[in-house]
């Protein structure tokens, strides 16, 4: 698990190192970085489970905001290009989608520390 938090830290590191060039970096950068930070901390065990519902419903509530008006695809046959807003507006809300998608996987698998009962430790049972 700890190599997959690794790897998605690097690949979002460079998600955000990509966004520089975006017309709203801010956001982006700021979004990206902060993914990949909540990576290595979850990788060395720093955090709860439960902060990766936090760019789950706020990439959810972005990704509702900045949908496309109408679908006309990535636009990646045409190379780079940005033919309209629709394209950029398609793009951006498939990398939420990824980092949404992400986060809530790393939600669901990261295991929950199973609680052991007092009598348990010491391999007495209680009267």
């Amino acid at each position: 698990m700890r190599i997959l938090q690794y790897s998605l830290a690097f690949v979002f590191l460079v998600f955000g190192v990509v966004q520089f060039n975006d017309p709203d970096p801010e956001w982006w950068v700021s979004w990206y970085f902060g993914l990949s930070l909540l990576c290595v901390l979850d990788a060395l065990g720093r955090m709860s489970r439960w902060m990766w519902m936090l760019p789950v419903v706020l990439g959810t509530v972005w990704l509702i905001s900045i949908w496309p008006e109408a679908w006309e695809g990535l636009g990646l046959g045409e190379g780079l290009q940005m033919k309209n807003d629709n394209i950029e507006r398609a793009r951006e809300s498939g990398g939420l989608l990824i980092s949404i998608l992400a986060s809530y996987a790393f939600f669901r698998w990261r295991r929950v520390p199973k609680v052991i009962e007092p009598t348990q430790r010491s391999g007495v049972a209680s009267k």
